[in-house]
């Protein structure tokens, strides 16, 4: 049986589609709300996530600009509604099909 190095998987993983999905610490409360969302991808190896939290603001991390770039974003809903938070993911493989959830305040 072949021998296969970090570096091999890390490749052959960074050519398949990564699978977006996210949870969040909490979806409801009351604003302003911190929200703790967490990438929970699977498949390919993201080099690039795009969070958009539904209010007007997004976060992008990418992994050859910043080799600390977490799957971790932090948000602060400011004003009670019902936002649409969706995660974009990007490696050498292709850009991917969001995920998305809901969050409520009230």
């Amino acid at each position: 049986m072949p021998v296969v190095s970090a570096t091999q998987v890390t490749k052959i993983n960074n050519t398949m589609l990564p699978v977006a999905a996210f949870t969040s610490n909490v979806i409801s409360g009351n604003a302003p709300l911190v929200v703790l969302f967490t990438d929970t991808v699977t498949g390919g190896v993201p080099t690039s996530w795009l969070w958009n939290f539904g209010d007007g603001v997004t976060e992008s991390y990418v992994v050859d600009s910043n080799p600390l770039a977490t799957p971790y974003a932090t948000h602060t809903y400011e004003k009670p509604g019902k936002y649409s938070v969706t995660l974009y993911l990007d490696n050498r493989g292709g850009k991917l099909f969001p995920s998305s959830k809901f969050c409520l305040l009230t």
